[in-house]
């Protein structure tokens, strides 16, 4: 038995008449098309995004351990700060900041594992018999 139901389309409005089967909230293919065209071309809003971090925010609590780990194995100012982001004044002011003692024997106890290694590599390469034919 058809329905009465009032066309959803906001600037119809019209009445008709529906099959509670058929689940029809217009009333035609012209209200139908022209609110999923308004639909479709309203405006999204987006959430504001948080600004990019600088180059000198603030410290993690493994930046300073990671940027005194890599000055110690080496690495100029320059380069740990293209790495992490960080300006290279960032990066001094890091160096100027103490590590905590277990971060201090952390770092001391790599790169003590790391001498030995490359010691042994060097002392096989230069105690390597030479192949004779």
């Amino acid at each position: 038995m058809p329905q009465m139901r009032k066309c959803k389309n906001s600037k119809c409005g019209q009445y008709f008449e529906y099959n509670p089967a058929r689940k029809q909230i217009y009333c035609c293919s012209k209200c139908r098309q022209e609110a999923n065209h308004r639909k479709r071309n309203r405006k999204r809003e987006y959430r504001k995004r948080e600004p990019a971090p600088g180059p000198n925010r603030p410290y993690t609590a493994d930046t300073v351990y990671l940027i005194h780990k890599w000055y110690r194995e080496g690495m100029d100012s320059k380069e740990i700060g293209d790495l992490l982001m960080r300006s290279v004044e960032n990066v001094q002011a890091a160096l100027e900041k103490p590590l905590t003692r277990g971060q201090e024997k952390t770092i001391s106890e790599i790169s003590f594992a790391h001498k030995n290694v490359s010691q042994r590599h060097t002392e096989r390469r230069l105690t390597k018999p030479e192949a004779s034919f």
